[in-house]
Order: C-alpha cells, then structure tokens, then sequence
C-alpha cells in the first residue's frame, strides 16, 4: 500500500524502525509532533516498550526523512474540520490478508483529533465494513465514533473518533471493568433458545459438526447481544471516562453472551502465556463456569465453540490451517 497518499505532497516522514523495514510512518517537524506520534509504534510487552523507546529517541537523533510525493488523499476530509487537521503518523499493520494501515491525525499542537483505517484487500474492506456496520449500532462510550466510511483510491476508509486511554495490562482473565462493560451490553437483549440464536446458526452452517456442543446448551434461552469479537487486553483502553473497546472489525450486534469473555481468555492464554491449548480450555472453563453461573460442561461448550468459531473467522480471511495460532484454536476445539 502506497504510504505517500497519506501525507500532503512534500511532507517530510521518518520511517521507524528504518526505511528497509518500514512500520510506521511519522511527519519529521515539527520535532514534538515527531517524538508524540513515534509513540504510534505498536509494543505491548515490557521488552517491545524499552525497543519503542530506543527507536524513538533514535528517530529523533538520528532519523533519515524523505517526502510524499502525494496526491494526498485525504485532503477533502481533513477539510470538513472545524479547526486544521493534518497526518501525524501512519500505521501499517501485521501482514496478511486483512492488512491495513492506520492514520492519526493531529491538531496544529499535536494532539490527536482521529483516526482513519484503511484496506485495500477485499478481506481487509469486508473488515472494515463490518467494523462501521457495529460501531454504528453501538451505545454511546462503547468504543470510538465512526465519523463516515468511503473508498478512497484503490481501498476502502474508515473514519473514527479517538477513543482516549491506554491498554490494559496483558491479563489473561477479564479485569472486574472489562467483566462490568461487556455485560453491560446484554441488559434488556431478546432472548432466543440456542437453535434459534443468529450466532449459532451461522456456526452451525458453517460446521454442522458443532451440534453435540450447541446441545450441551440447549437446556436455557441465551441473549441476542452485540459482541466484540476479538476481546484482548489490547484492544481495551482505559482512560478518563472509563473502558473503551476499540477494534470492532471482527465484532457484530447478534453475538452469543460469553464468547467475547471465553476469548478473552484463549487468546490472552496462548499468546501471553504460551498455555498449551488444553491448559487454556480449562482455565477459561474454571473462569467462565464462575463468573457466568455456567455449569461445567456449559462452559466448557461455550469456550470450545468460541475456539471453533474463530478459527473459521481468521480462516475465512485466508490465515492458513497451519498457522501455530490457528492450529492452536483447532485443538482448543477439537481435542478432548
């Protein structure tokens, strides 16, 4: 994807960690604009912190720039602020079939006014189509605004408000904020028994292997609620006005109570703590079964099908079956 378009024409850019191996993309001057924006780099780990940290100071000491060559795309939006706005940094994402970049835009003293996601795929577009699809019919202080979606060269836009805060910390359990604000969004949901529930019956078309666990939760009626979809430390920010999700491209307003927390765990587990996938199932069993009032075999159901159901998600983007995370989920899935 061409970085160029995202900065107006002869807009001086430092690459981090280098321009051989481009992640983010940051206006050179002004300086503090440079060192504010440089904070963009992804790092989640104490170890990714202390690199960020280096690269940043070495981009401010030493960092090489070159300039857009544009058109820049970006310019009819940025006009339709009130006060100017203009490209602060951009973000390139984890190679893949849903790719994307991510622009921050910043007021004239730096501070971050929006972001704008942007794909080029039709994995990546169907993405953030879906992810304007949610956010839209999201209630108030959930996650950001999203301020319009529209193509844009060869690829597809995303335009959201800033949801202000940091990550949480790299848990694997839900925190009690996070277990509050997930079910929060199930008060006053429709109820549906498990056959009739959308997020079944999308599962079950998609592997009618599944029936034998979709039984073991047959015995109750389960909520039609909005899901997140990719639950992680990660993509949860807390800051002045509380929790925020953010990420929503894999979410949707029909999902099945239980599965953003069951993910939560799985994914936390296997990448923060290396769990085998049995370990991983029976933690979030042991978690679930306590802070849902599920039985056992309930949420042992329920955190198998979410391992499934993920699986198929990330395969339907074209993340192949040996990939060691989606081997992961199978086994978190499969095995006994």
């Amino acid at each position: 994807m061409n970085w160029h378009i995202f900065f107006p024409e002869g807009t001086p850019v430092v690459a981090l960690p280098s321009w051989k191996q481009p992640r983010l993309y940051v206006v050179a001057y002004p300086w503090k604009w440079r060192w504010l924006a440089s904070n963009l780099f992804p790092a989640y780990r104490l170890t990714a912190r202390l690199r960020r940290w280096f690269l940043r100071v070495r981009a401010q000491v030493l960092g090489e720039f070159r300039r857009s060559q544009g058109p820049y795309a970006l310019d009819e939006f940025t006009r339709s602020f009130p006060h100017p706005v203009r490209p602060a940094a951009v973000l390139v994402g984890t190679a893949g079939p849903t790719q994307k970049l991510v622009v921050q835009l910043a007021d004239p003293t730096g501070r971050t006014t929006a972001y704008v996601k942007y794909g080029e795929s039709p994995a990546a577009r169907r993405r953030l189509e879906q992810e304007f699809k949610v956010l839209s019919g999201l209630p108030d202080g959930v996650g950001p605004t999203p301020l319009g979606l529209r193509p844009i060269g060869a690829g597809l836009a995303l335009f959201l408000s800033v949801a202000e805060g940091r990550p949480l910390p790299g848990q694997v359990f839900p925190s009690s904020e996070t277990l509050a604000l997930v079910t929060r969004l199930w008060r006053g949901a429709m109820e549906v028994s498990v056959y009739d529930h959308p997020w079944i019956r999308r599962l079950l078309g998609a592997c009618p292997s599944a029936e034998p666990w979709v039984k073991v939760l047959s015995s109750r009626q389960w909520a039609v609620v909005p899901m997140h979809g990719d639950l992680a430390p990660w993509n949860i920010l807390l800051g002045p006005s509380g929790l925020r999700l953010i990420d929503w491209e894999y979410g949707s307003l029909d999902g099945f109570p239980g599965v953003d927390l069951a993910y939560h765990v799985l994914q936390a587990g296997g990448l923060l703590r290396r769990w085998p996938p049995g370990r991983a199932r029976s933690e979030a069993v042991g978690w679930l079964s306590r802070e849902m009032g599920l039985s056992r075999g309930q949420a042992e159901a329920l955190i198998r099908l979410t391992a499934l159901a993920a699986y198929l998600q990330f395969a339907e983007d074209g993340h192949a079956s040996d990939d060691w995370f989606q081997e992961w989920r199978w086994r978190v899935w499969e095995e006994p």
